[in-house]
C-alpha cells in the first residue's frame, strides 16, 4: 500500500513558519511507514510563502470596514486575505502523480476544516475510487463537519499512535477500516456529535517523536518540535485536551536521544518548542536544552506557544539565556483576577514585570501574550491591560478569543451549525462571547500595534510623522500608499472611545 499524507493549503490573513510546521502529519507520515505503508508527505501551505490574493469570503464580509487595502506600517490591520498553497487543483495534481492507494488529509485546526473538505472534494474529483481520511486537531473537536461534507471516507480522530495502527491493520485483514475502532468513523455511519469528549491517548513509551524542519537557509535551519502532550489545566480558551487529553505526558530519554542524533548539524539551528507545559518538570526540559548543547549542535531556542511566567524566577532565565533561549515569549491570558478565576489559571503581574525585566537585562526580547474577548473582557479592561503592558520592557502579543466545538462554554457542538469554521480564526475576529464588538476586538490589535511601535527606537521619517501625528491628535492613525508616496491618515474605523482613553493616556 501506499498513502500520500498531505497538508491542506490554509485561507487566511497571515501564517507564520511555525504554524506550518505539520507536526502532527510528520507524526502519521511516520507511523504509516512503521506500520508498512509506504508514504510521502506533502505540506502544500509550506509551498507558498507569501500566498495568493483571494476576494474576502461572503461570511467574513462584516470586515471590509476595517480593512485599508494600501495601508501600511506599525499600526496596520491586515489589508487582504490570501490562499497559502497551491490551487486545491494543483494540490490534487500532485497527489495523483504519486499514484497513492489512500491520502491523509491532516487538519491541524478546525478553522481550516473548509480547506480540508474543498481538498478532498477535489481530490475525489480527479481520483474518484481513492480512500480518502481526514485526521487531526482540527477533526477531532468536530468529526461530523467532516462526515457530513461526503467527500471524505474515514474520519480518524484523537492521537495519530491510537488510530493509525488499528486503522492499517484492518485494512491489511480486509476488514472495514472502521471496524472495532471507536476513534474512528466511517462517512457511511451516522457521526454522532455526543462522541466522547475526552480523548483516548497512547502511553509515553509509544509516543511518536514530532519534528519538522519548517525552513532552511544558507546559514540557518528552524526545526520545529514537541517533547510532551497532553494538559492537567482546565483553561476555559483551550482545545489541546480534545486531542491530547488531560493526561501530561513526557517523551522518554531514548526518543529524546534520538531526536537530538537527528537534528541537523553543520548550520545554526534555530528551535522552536511547541509544548505548552514546557515549565512544569524544570528539571527535566533543562536536560534536553543541555543535550542539545552538549551534542555540539549549535542551537538557539524559542517557545512560540509561550512559557509560563509563574514558574520562571530570576536564576532560571539566566540558565535558559545561557543555553540559547533567544526569544522569551510570555503567556498572561487576562489581568483581571476575576476572569483568571473562570478560566482557572492565576496571575502576579509584579512578578511578571521582574521577568521582563529580568530578560531585558540580558539584553534579550521578550513578548507578553493576553487574550482579548474572553468572557468577562471589555474595552476598559483591554485598555488597562495595554497600558500595563505599555510600561514593560517587553513587546504585546494579543490573541483575539476565539471559539472552537467542545471548548469550556461551546461543548454543544449544534452551537456551529451553519457556522463557517473559518470564524474560528482568531485573525476572524467574531465577537463569540459578546463582551466586546468586531470593532472593538480590530482597535485593541491595533492599539496592540502602537504599543509596540512606541517601543521601536529607530524611525523612518514617515513612521516619526506617524508618531507625532497620533501624540499631538490622540487619534489612531496609519500610514497608506499612495503610488510613489505613503501618507498619514486617521483610521476612521477605530472604536473612538478606546482610542481617546488610551492614547489620552500613552501621551499624556
Amino acid at each position: 500500500m501506499k498513502a500520500c499524507v498531505a497538508i491542506p493549503p490554509i485561507r487566511d490573513f497571515y501564517t507564520t513558519p511555525h504554524r506550518l510546521s505539520g507536526l502532527g502529519a510528520h507524526a502519521v507520515h511516520q507511523l504509516l511507514i512503521k506500520n508498512g505503508v509506504q508514504s510521502v508527505l506533502l505540506n502544500f501551505p509550506a509551498m507558498s510563502k507569501k500566498g495568493t490574493a483571494l476576494p474576502l469570503p461572503d461570511e467574513l464580509g462584516y470586515l471590509k470596514p476595517f480593512i485599508m487595502e494600501t495601508e501600511h506600517g506599525p499600526i496596520s490591520f491586515f489589508t487582504g486575505y490570501r490562499h497559502f498553497g497551491p490551487s486545491f487543483e494543483s494540490c490534487a495534481g500532485m497527489i495523483a502523480g504519486e499514484t497513492p492507494d489512500m491520502v491523509f488529509i491532516s487538519c491541524f485546526a478546525y478553522a481550516y476544516a473548509q480547506e480540508a473538505v474543498g481538498l478532498a472534494a477535489e481530490i475525489k474529483r480527479k481520483i474518484p475510487d481513492i480512500m480518502i481520511c481526514a485526521g487531526g486537531a482540527g477533526v477531532t473537536v468536530s468529526p461530523g463537519y467532516f462526515s457530513e461534507s461526503g467527500k471524505i471516507d474515514y474520519i480518524l480522530t484523537g492521537e495519530a499512535e491510537i488510530s493509525i495502527p488499528r486503522f492499517i491493520r484492518n485494512l491489511t485483514a480486509k476488514r472495514p477500516g472502521n471496524a472495532g475502532i471507536p476513534e474512528v468513523y466511517s462517512a457511511r455511519m451516522h457521526c454522532s456529535e455526543q462522541y466522547k469528549k475526552e480523548a483516548v491517548h497512547t502511553g509515553p513509551e509509544d509516543m511518536e517523536p514530532a519534528t519538522a524542519i519548517t525552513l532552511e537557509t544558507a546559514r540557518h535551519v528552524h526545526v520545529s518540535l514537541t517533547l510532551s502532550r497532553g494538559c492537567w489545566k482546565s483553561c476555559r480558551f483551550c482545545s489541546n485536551h480534545l486531542t491530547h487529553g488531560r493526561e501530561y505526558r513526557q517523551l522518554p530519554k531514548q526518543i529524546i536521544d534520538s531526536i537530538i542524533s537527528n537534528l541537523p548539524s553543520g548550520k545554526k539551528l534555530l528551535i522552536n518548542l511547541e509544548d505548552d507545559n514546557l515549565l512544569h518538570d524544570r528539571k527535566y526540559f533543562l536536560s534536553f536544552l543541555r543535550k542539545v548543547h552538549d551534542s555540539g549542535r549549535d542551537a538557539l531556542f524559542s517557545a512560540e506557544n509561550g512559557l509560563d511566567y509563574m514558574l520562571l524566577d530570576g536564576p532560571l532565565v539566566r540558565e535558559l539565556a545561557g543555553l540559547g533561549f533567544r526569544q522569551f515569549n510570555l503567556s498572561l491570558g487576562s489581568m483581571d483576577e476575576s476572569i483568571l478565576k473562570r478560566e482557572n489559571r492565576s496571575a502576579a503581574l509584579a512578578h511578571l514585570g521582574d521577568m521582563t525585566h529580568a530578560v531585558h537585562g540580558l539584553g534579550l526580547p521578550s513578548i507578553v501574550y493576553f487574550i482579548c474577548g474572553l468572557e468577562g473582557d471589555g474595552p476598559a479592561l483591554t485598555c488597562e491591560t495595554l497600558l500595563f503592558l505599555h510600561r514593560l520592557p517587553a513587546l504585546t502579543g494579543i490573541s483575539p478569543y476565539y471559539a472552537v466545538p467542545g471548548i469550556r462554554g461551546f461543548e454543544e457542538r449544534g452551537i456551529f451549525q451553519g457556522i463557517p469554521p473559518r470564524l474560528c480564526a482568531g485573525s476572524s475576529a467574531w465577537p463569540w462571547n459578546g463582551t466586546m464588538s468586531t470593532q472593538e476586538l480590530i482597535t485593541a490589535f491595533r492599539l496592540a500595534r502602537l504599543v509596540n511601535f512606541c517601543k521601536k527606537k529607530s524611525l523612518t521619517a514617515i513612521e516619526q510623522e506617524l508618531m507625532d501625528v497620533i501624540a499631538a491628535t490622540k487619534n489612531l492613525h496609519t500610514i497608506i500608499k499612495e503610488k510613489n508616496s505613503m501618507a498619514v491618515v486617521p483610521v476612521e474605523s477605530a472604536d473612538s472611545s478606546m482610542t481617546r482613553y488610551l492614547l489620552g493616556r500613552m501621551f499624556e
